[in-house]
């Protein structure tokens, strides 16, 4: 199967979200919202890995879709692709790119770096935009989460008295996108 570079940026976007969101949860399921210090440290890393991974598995489906091959002189790897793409004139923000190629390196190999929620939010913009000038994704919508909880109702599983059903949901404008239920008993 093709890669699908707009459904799996669709689906990372979504994730963001709701990683960004993680405190929504502890609101309806009477938590206290507190920001969660191993969350804050590490999400924003693993979530800037991935959005790299996208970034080269969409240049290399962009040279398999329009059979184009990147001459040897270039190295093999993203950078090399960056710096093929940026010369071929495929991309105009390879140093932002570069960038982002540069902190997932330096966050995947140095133990004591992390991305921040803003640095991954300012490179989420850049691979974006990256990604519409190839032609694969549009505009850069504003996603929103929110949360529902529904009135308790009398269980029927053994030994429960009660049972709730919540959700948290992405929205792109007023169209509910992605939707994570469960179910609470007691």
């Amino acid at each position: 199967m093709p890669y699908d570079v707009s459904e799996n940026w669709h689906n990372f976007l979504i994730d963001a979200e709701l990683s960004k969101n993680y405190l929504i949860v502890s609101t309806i399921t009477g938590g206290d919202a507190v920001d969660n210090p191993v969350i804050e440290r590490i999400l924003p890393s693993l979530l800037h890995i991935k959005m790299t991974a996208i970034l080269d598995e969409t240049l290399i489906a962009y040279m398999s879709s329009n059979n184009i091959t990147q001459p040897r002189n270039y190295r093999r790897d993203l950078n090399g692709r960056i710096e093929f793409f940026a010369y071929k004139g495929l991309i105009l923000n390879d140093d932002d790119l570069h960038a982002i190629r540069s902190n997932r390196n330096d966050t995947a190999h140095k133990s004591q770096l992390y991305v921040s929620w803003d640095q991954l939010d300012k490179d989420i913009t850049s691979v974006h935009s990256t990604l519409q000038h190839l032609g694969y994704v549009g505009n850069h919508s504003k996603l929103t989460v929110d949360a529902v909880q529904e009135k308790a109702e009398p269980s029927n599983e053994p030994n429960k008295t009660y049972s709730q059903n919540f959700s948290v949901r992405v929205l792109d404008d007023k169209n509910i996108i992605s939707e994570l239920k469960w179910q609470r008993s007691w």
